[in-house]
């Protein structure tokens, strides 16, 4: 457990020193900060225009983020090398593929962190900004402030839930990449990660419209579709903006989803690795 965690920290202090992270990180705190260019509009409507552009830009770098972590670096340690020098140390295989991979995890929840609190700032300086314009100079700064912060910040804590979906899927499609990593390139790793994506959102589209064409077409999409990802498990983001309610319940049956999936998938990088370095 020592040698995981000891592992876990290298691994994010590695990443996070890079420039391909450092950029990634930039670019999506600015996405998410953009809606603040467009504010031309009701309370109502600047507020749900910068909802939707900023659970867009987290979903669109957190997918990013978690494909090029779990693709790239598995592959570039056996490339340079390194996986060797690492296992020659008292480092088991396994404690190596879970300590990059805790790392990873890390490194997905600190760029969505500051990019939700990007978002939260915006909302609450949009609500703020929009009252200063239009309030009489007579009602108090401080409680215009105060209102800003109940209305931006507070009434948009459900705007959590949508990052939990998020943050469940990133773990889960970085899990898939590590796996396709041990296999192909890391090109090929990351194309092979986004059209997963991509299937596993349209399962349950493409399976009942199979079925309707022709049940022997039908069957054979349930076959090919059903071992993947069903990531449309995940898409609540809508739901969420929209203000409808999602019960805790669905978010353990995610978290369940989501350690069972991980689970599966590290055990076959696992057993992947091994027969390639021999080591256990």
């Amino acid at each position: 457990m020592r040698a995981i965690t000891l592992f876990t920290r290298l691994t994010f202090k590695e990443i996070l020193r890079s420039r391909t992270y450092g950029f990634l990180l930039l670019f999506s705190l600015l996405s998410s900060a953009s809606g603040q260019l467009f504010l031309n509009f009701t309370l109502q409507e600047q507020e749900k225009f910068l909802k939707d552009i900023g659970m867009a830009s987290v979903t669109f770098f957190s997918i990013l983020l978690s494909v090029i972590l779990g693709s790239t670096q598995i592959y570039n340690d056996f490339e340079n090398k390194q996986i060797y020098s690492l296992l020659i140390n008292p480092l088991r295989l396994y404690e190596y593929l879970v300590g990059r991979f805790l790392g990873f995890i890390f490194l997905i929840a600190l760029a969505m962190g500051l990019m939700g609190l990007v978002l939260y700032a915006s909302l609450i300086v949009q609500n703020l900004l929009f009252q200063m314009n239009n309030i009489s100079l007579e009602i108090d700064i401080r409680q215009a402030f105060f209102f800003s912060i109940q209305k931006g910040l507070l009434a948009n804590l459900p705007l959590l839930k949508g990052f939990a979906a998020l943050f469940f899927q990133s773990i889960l499609l970085c899990s898939v990449a590590l796996l396709l990593s041990c296999f192909v390139s890391q090109s090929f790793a990351v194309i092979a990660s986004f059209l997963i994506l991509l299937a596993g959102h349209l399962v349950n589209l493409v399976i009942p419209l199979s079925f309707q064409y022709h049940k022997m077409l039908g069957h054979l999409m349930t076959f090919l579709l059903l071992w993947m990802p069903n990531f449309e498990n995940f898409n609540i983001t809508d739901s969420v903006v929209l203000g409808q309610n999602i019960p805790p319940v669905y978010f353990l049956w995610l978290s369940l989803y989501t350690v069972l999936g991980v689970s599966l998938f590290l055990f076959i990088s696992h057993r992947v690795l091994f027969q390639k370095t021999g080591e256990l």
